[in-house]
């Protein structure tokens, strides 16, 4: 299996193709699938269409009843297609979703693992990687199923509206007029939901661990011993209550939003069923033509409607995770941070530090002010002092986590930042 390359800026392109590059053969089933699902919704209508004919003719005792068994047949052999397209649908996508999981799961965790520490102790990282981490595969393999799913129900319009066309021209031009300003619509929509999410990332993090901490059997004895459960009750509750108020009010305003579009998609599609009555009464198109058209079409109206715009929506989601991940595998990294250890430790004689000044990365208040002392091997020490003295950081600096210090550690006698 191929590598992702970290380094790459991923856009819908990229995801289009993504699936192929991992697991071609489903892939290519899943495209072959959604082609024939677009292109079956204008059989029926031609079957359909056949068959009501074919029975109406019988009826009038103008023709035997065996000559409506072909059309029967076929409209059989295309029910039964895609009930079996659907399970075939099903078991691709699983398929596609392993590879995909094996693929982004291991270099996004990799990508985590090689951070610079600076970025995994600040709280925009944190929610960045917890955004990015949330179902990548998902995430990956929704954008090509939504991708194809477009391409089954465009295919679909254009069969439906080739027929409108040929009847009534200017209706099929109409109601791809109205299309056009809902899907910018949806688009927009889709960002405000993502963007939205983003906003309450913080929230999220925060009520989920606050949540670990009720609920966790290791946090039992501390919870009694401080009696804090009340505490933290309080603030789960408040910043679960912050997420799901500032979520429900962005879907709320989604859903009239979209709505709205499709009611007077809904309205002019009505009229346009009228205007196609008076080919009927002319003699222009059939009877059978007429109610397989206008069965197909409130069919059509209903996804173009509600899934044709749930489907930009969705695709416009996907498109703001892949800026994320983007941003994700941008981040600078710390050379050698998932090296092995060396298989021999070097004794350990002296730890010093000469004046070292430090301050966490985008702050300005130092936390370590100059400070020097030495430490060397057969004695024992200790750090001693308030909260925010000082002590974690320098445990923090001996170990390698912070680099970006000022002055001079030394462990047995060499720089700590020549050390692999």
């Amino acid at each position: 299996m191929p590598d992702i390359d970290d380094k790459k800026c991923y856009g819908l392109k990229e995801t289009l193709f993504m699936p192929f590059r991992y697991n071609l053969g489903h892939a290519l089933a899943l495209l072959v699938q959604a082609i024939l699902n677009g292109l079956i919704p204008t059989l029926q209508i031609i079957v359909m269409a056949k068959i009501i004919n074919t029975a109406v003719i019988i009826v009038e005792k103008k023709a035997n009843i065996s000559q409506i068994n072909l059309p029967i047949f076929f409209m059989i052999l295309l029910i039964g297609y895609q009930w079996i397209s659907e399970e075939l649908t099903k078991f691709s996508k699983v398929k596609i979703n392993l590879s995909l999981r094996i693929a982004f799961r291991t270099i996004i965790t990799k990508k985590v693992a090689r951070l610079n520490y600076k970025h995994i102790e600040d709280d925009s990282t944190c929610d960045l990687i917890k955004r990015v981490l949330k179902d990548p595969e998902n995430q990956i393999s929704g954008a090509f199923i939504i991708i194809l799913s477009l391409i089954s129900l465009i295919l679909n319009i254009i069969g439906v509206m080739a027929l409108v066309f040929t009847y009534v021209w200017w209706a099929a031009l109409l109601i791809i007029g109205l299309v056009i300003p809902l899907c910018f619509l949806a688009a927009k929509s889709a960002r405000e939901n993502y963007n939205a999410e983003k906003g309450i990332s913080e929230s999220i993090r925060r009520y989920e661990y606050l949540s670990e901490i009720l609920t966790n059997r290791d946090a039992a004895e501390e919870r009694t011993l401080f009696g804090f459960t009340r505490k933290i009750n309080t603030n789960f509750k408040k910043h679960y209550e912050t997420a799901y108020k500032i979520r429900l009010k962005v879907r709320r305003k989604w859903f009239f939003k979209m709505k709205a579009g499709s009611f007077i998609t809904s309205i002019a599609s009505i009229l346009i069923v009228f205007i196609f009555i008076n080919p009927v009464l002319t003699g222009k198109i059939t009877t059978g033509f007429f109610i397989s058209i206008i069965r197909s079409f409130f069919n059509l109206i209903q996804q173009m409607s509600w899934n044709f715009t749930d489907y930009i929506d969705q695709l416009a989601t996907h498109k703001e995770y892949l800026k994320d991940l983007n941003s994700l595998l941008n981040y600078d990294e710390a050379k050698g941070s998932i090296d092995l250890p060396a298989i021999s430790i070097p004794h350990l004689e002296s730890i010093e530090f000469r004046n070292v000044r430090f301050k966490y990365p985008g702050t300005n208040n130092y936390v370590l002010k100059g400070i020097s002392f030495k430490i060397v091997d057969g004695k024992h020490y200790a750090f001693v002092g308030v909260n925010g003295a000082g002590k974690t950081i320098i445990i923090k600096l001996i170990t390698g986590l912070y680099s970006e210090y000022e002055g001079n550690i030394l462990i047995n006698g060499k720089e700590l930042k020549s050390y692999s």
